[in-house]
C-alpha cells in the first residue's frame, strides 16, 4: 500500500459556525488592563480527557489541532479502555439534507457527501475531500475507513478520522484478472482478460461497460481487520481475498463454499458466510492467514411464509458479532412493493394502463439466528435485548442501546445494498433504509427524505480511530 498526502480539513457542521476565532491555546496580544487569558494549554490532562469524551467524532480532529497538550490528551483517551465506539453515522449525498437551499445544494453536489448523526440529528459536511473521492465508488465501510474504487476502478483506503489516503494494489493485481484495457471508442467499455491459474475463471476474456465492471467485477464487499489488513469478496463469484499494508498484490484465499454472501472480522479472524449458510473461519493473527475451521450447520426446513415465493422476495444475508456471538441476519426484500404488500412483476401493468406502476423494492422483514459452535447449528433468536444492529454495505456492528441512547434496542438499522437492482431504474435505488423492530416487525424511518433515487447510496460509517 502507498500513502498519499491529502488535505486534513475536518468535517464541518452544516450550520453557521460564526467567524474564525483565536485558538484557545494561542496567546493573543492584550491591551493594558485587559483580563489575563486563561492558560488553556495548561489544563489538567484528566479534564481534557473528560472534554474529549463528550465530543462527537466529527469535532475530535479540531480538538487535536488546538495545541500539543490537547492533541496528547485526545490520543491518550482514544487509546484507553475508556473509549467506546460511537454510534454509526450515515454517509449520504450532501444534496439530500433538507436544511439546504437550492443554491447551497447545487454547490454541495460538487463537494460530494455529508455525514448524518443520529445522536444530534445534524448533518456534517465533508469539505475539501481528497480529489479522488468525488468520482469514487464506495465498496466498504469499516473501522472509520472507507474502501473505494477511484475513477479508474483502482481501490484505495480513506481514513475519515486522519483524512489520509492509502493506495491498495490496483485492479490488475487481483488473482482473477490478467489485464484490463479501456475502449472509449465503444462507449467507455473495458476488455478484461482473466487468469487461467484459478479454477473459478470460467471464461478467458470478456467485454462490458466500465460502470458494470467497477460495480460487480471487482469488489463486492471490503472490510478491515484490527491490524489494517483489507479483506474482500471479489469477482463475479464472490471469492475471498486480502492484502496487508506492504502487499503489492491481492492474495486469494482458497475457500470451498463460494459464492460468499458476507464477511466479518472478529478477534482478527475472518468469518465468511458461504453456500447453505456454511461458515469458514480464517485466523489472521499470524504472519499468514490459516484456515481454522469449516462449519456446516444443520439444515432446517423453511419455516416462514416469506420463503414461499422467490418471485416476490429476495434474501440478503449478513454476519454480525454481538456480545461474542456470531449472528446470521437474513433480510427479506419485496421485489415490487405496493402499499407495503409485495406484488408480481406481471401485475405492474394492467389492461387499462399503458404505463407500468412504479413499485420499488422494499425491505419487509428480518430473521436472526446465532451460531452454536458446539452443535454446529443456527439457533433462532427472537430478541436482541438492548442491542441495535447496523447493516448494509458496511462492516456490520452491534451496539448497546443503553450506552447509545439515540438507538432503539432490539432493532436493526439498515441501508440499501441491493447492488443488482440499485441502478436499474432512474426513479429509485439507494432508497431502501430504515429501522426494523424485532418486537413488532415494524419498519420506521430514521432519516426523513422524499427522494427515492439516492446516488451515491447511503453507507453506515462507524467512527473510530484505527490508525492507517
Amino acid at each position: 500500500m502507498e500513502e498519499v498526502a491529502t488535505s486534513t480539513n475536518s468535517l464541518v457542521k452544516k450550520r453557521s459556525l460564526g467567524p474564525p476565532q483565536t485558538p484557545p491555546c494561542a496567546t493573543p496580544k492584550r491591551s493594558r488592563g485587559s483580563p489575563q487569558t486563561p492558560p488553556w494549554a495548561a489544563l489538567q490532562t484528566e479534564l481534557l480527557e473528560l472534554i474529549v469524551s463528550k465530543l462527537p467524532f466529527f469535532n475530535i480532529p479540531s480538538f487535536k489541532s488546538v495545541c500539543s497538550s490537547w492533541r496528547k490528551a485526545a490520543r491518550t483517551y482514544l487509546n484507553s479502555p475508556l473509549y467506546r465506539s460511537q454510534t454509526p453515522v450515515l454517509m449520504i449525498p450532501s444534496s439530500l439534507h433538507k436544511e439546504h437551499s437550492d443554491e447551497e445544494s447545487s454547490t454541495m453536489n460538487k463537494s460530494g457527501v455529508c455525514f448524518y448523526s443520529l445522536k444530534d440529528e445534524t448533518a456534517y459536511e465533508f469539505k475539501n475531500a481528497p480529489k479522488e473521492f468525488h468520482k469514487s465508488r464506495c465498496v466498504g465501510s469499516s473501522h472509520g475507513c472507507l474502501v473505494l474504487l477511484d475513477k479508474h476502478a483502482d481501490p484505495y483506503l480513506l481514513n475519515l478520522f486522519t483524512r489520509s489516503c492509502i493506495k491498495l494494489p490496483p485492479k490488475e493485481r487481483f488473482p482473477h484478472i490478467k489485464s484490463v484495457s479501456r475502449k472509449t471508442s465503444k462507449g467507455n467499455y473495458v476488455s478484461i482478460k482473466y487468469s487461467h491459474d484459478y479454477a473459478f475463471s470460467l471464461i478467458s476474456s470478456t467485454s462490458m461497460p466500465f460502470d458494470d465492471f467497477r460495480k460487480s467485477a471487482l469488489i463486492q464487499k471490503a472490510i478491515l481487520s484490527d491490524n489494517n489488513t483489507v479483506m474482500v469478496m471479489y469477482g463475479h463469484q464472490s471469492n475471498l481475498g486480502y492484502c496487508c499494508r506492504s502487499d503489492s498484490e491481492w492474495t486469494h484465499l482458497q475457500g470451498l463454499y463460494r459464492p460468499y454472501a458476507d464477511i466479518l472480522c472478529f478477534d482478527n479472524k475472518l468469518f465468511a458466510l458461504g453456500s447453505k449458510h456454511s461458515i469458514e473461519v480464517w485466523d489472521f493473527n499470524g504472519s499468514v492467514p490459516v484456515k481454522e475451521t469449516d462449519i456446516h450447520p444443520k439444515s432446517e426446513p423453511a419455516a416462514n411464509y416469506l420463503s414461499r415465493d422467490s418471485d416476490l422476495y429476495s434474501t440478503h444475508c449478513y454476519l454480525v458479532e454481538s456480545l461474542g456471538d456470531i449472528l446470521l441476519v437474513t433480510r427479506y426484500v419485496g421485489e415490487f412493493v405496493k402499499d407495503g404488500v409485495p406484488i408480481f412483476e406481471a401485475d405492474l401493468l394492467s389492461d387499462d394502463d399503458n404505463h407500468p406502476l412504479v413499485c420499488p423494492y422494499q425491505t419487509l422483514d428480518f430473521k436472526v439466528k446465532k451460531l452454536d459452535f458446539e452443535h454446529k447449528e443456527w439457533l433462532e433468536v427472537r430478541s436482541l435485548g438492548d442491542r441495535a444492529l447496523f447493516l448494509g454495505g458496511n462492516h456490520a456492528v452491534s451496539l448497546s442501546a443503553k450506552e447509545h441512547r439515540e438507538c432503539k434496542g432490539n432493532s436493526i438499522y439498515f441501508t440499501d445494498n441491493y447492488w443488482d437492482r440499485m441502478d436499474e431504474d432512474y426513479l429509485y435505488g439507494g432508497h431502501d433504509m430504515g429501522v426494523f423492530s424485532l418486537e413488532d416487525g415494524s419498519v420506521t424511518r430514521f432519516f426523513e427524505i422524499d427522494d427515492m433515487k439516492i446516488t451515491p447510496p447511503p453507507f453506515w460509517v462507524v467512527p473510530c480511530t484505527l490508525s492507517t
